[in-house]
């Protein structure tokens, strides 16, 4: 029979969720498809797990890395040790719904075979869903650049390999692989998938569960991270200047890259001065790429002062600029008694870090995401906003609340929140990285 669809799920030390996300699979009762399990040099009770579901089905195909690759090069082997039409990428943390994969089928199908299909998904976290996009885009409409112009119109890229099916044969034909980065790899290879794909069609039905977990690698923050974010911002860029890229796309692209630097400026904050100067020698190593590099806006082009003054400089010249654009937001609520972080974060870290600079101390954390309930940040207990209100609302007038959600949006919704509740503009700042 014929193999439709591969499931590719790379995995390290995950003895506490393989057996269920593999059996949200078993349970579909699909005979048309191969489960691949890439085992990133566990040392814990994995390997008893996927040893005994391998003898009892035999479409459980299983690679070993003989050191930790990261979960990119992972999925690249199982790429290439697949045999099916379809990709799907689960994390070993996750799981399908019931009968999700008949329902792709039936799509797909019906579809005349697309290059992607965006899949319906559920979070633990907010967004919990993304209905919103399945809602907005007329799916009918089968013009991969009127869905590209949609996507332009968000704030966040489209960013998770779990959030599409793809065709095999697109990714061969375009070269398309997942760069060999420790954090943030799933951009670049989503990015390339969307501005090669000629057709695509919408799940409307739930498919996937994300469950996002305290120390996933989504919330790393330490010196491979934002080595991994320099390295995907150089990939960006060198796909910039591909010149087959149509204006859309190219705005496209920029989204990412704009959102790399974001997430770098945060990251350059909370390092320490030893891994500031690991990251200058990286720089250092790589100028002759850095120098080529190209940002269409000055405004995010890292590079520039890399460039001018050099590596380490440089970083110290960029840092001092952030600091810099964000005391000045900062600074209309310095003389608040009481000063609450709203959405804990790496970006929530780096604006105390820069707080603690101007002799500022926080009063308290709050996040609404049932995931950080008991959860300590920073030595304060993580709140949620009715546990807030009952303590600010005895003293409202000298409380104030920094948001540091990277969605504008949500940070808007945060924000009419509080007025709602009393507070005035003036008590409120966003930080956006």
């Amino acid at each position: 029979m014929e193999i439709l669809f591969s499931i590719i799920i790379p995995f390290h030390n995950a003895q506490k969720f393989l057996k269920r996300t593999v059996l949200s699979i078993l349970n579909q009762k699909r005979k048309n498809i191969e489960i691949i399990l890439i085992d990133d040099y566990s040392n814990d009770k994995s390997k008893k797990i996927y040893q005994a579901l391998k003898k009892k089905y035999a479409f459980i195909r299983i690679i070993k890395n003989k050191k930790n690759c990261g979960v990119g090069k992972s999925r690249n082997k199982g790429i290439l040790k697949s045999t099916g039409k379809y990709l799907v990428f689960l994390d070993s943390d996750d799981y399908l719904f019931p009968k999700s994969l008949k329902k792709l089928e039936d799509l797909i199908q019906k579809s005349s075979h697309p290059d992607m299909v965006v899949l319906k998904h559920k979070k633990s976290t907010y967004p919990i869903t993304n209905q919103k996009l399945i809602n907005d885009v007329d799916f009918n409409i089968k013009s991969p650049e009127k869905f590209i112009s949609y996507l332009n119109k968000t704030e966040v890229p489209f960013a998770d390999c779990w959030f599409i099916c793809v065709k095999k044969d697109l990714l061969f034909k375009n070269k398309i692989y997942f760069p060999n980065t420790r954090f943030g790899e799933s951009e670049y290879f989503v990015s390339k998938i969307i501005c090669s794909m000629k057709s695509y069609a919408c799940l409307d039905q739930s498919f996937y569960f994300k469950n996002d977990r305290l120390g996933s690698l989504n919330s790393s923050d330490d010196y491979d991270a934002t080595v991994s974010v320099l390295e995907n911002l150089i990939q960006f860029c060198g796909f910039l200047k591909q010149k087959n890229l149509s204006p859309i796309k190219k705005k496209f692209v920029t989204k990412y890259i704009e959102n790399g630097f974001g997430l770098l400026s945060t990251l350059l904050i909370l390092r320490k001065r030893s891994d500031l100067i690991k990251v200058s020698k990286y720089l250092q190593k790589n100028k002759k790429v850095i120098k080529r590099i190209k940002i269409p806006k000055k405004k995010y082009n890292i590079f520039l002062p890399l460039n001018k003054y050099g590596a380490l400089k440089g970083l110290r010249m960029l840092i001092k600029n952030i600091y810099k654009e964000k005391n000045q937001q900062i600074s209309k609520i310095k003389n608040s008694r009481n000063i609450y972080i709203y959405c804990k974060s790496k970006y929530a870290a780096a604006t105390v870090l820069i707080m603690k600079k101007n002799k500022l101390k926080i009063k308290g954390v709050i996040d609404d995401s049932y995931i950080f309930r008991k959860e300590r940040f920073l030595g304060h207990k993580v709140m949620n906003s009715k546990v807030f209100l009952k303590q600010a609302i005895c003293n409202l007038t000298n409380t104030s609340v920094i948001i540091n959600h990277q969605k504008i949006s949500i940070s808007k919704k945060i924000k009419e929140f509080l007025i709602k509740k009393g507070f005035k503009k003036r008590q409120i700042v966003s930080i956006k990285y």
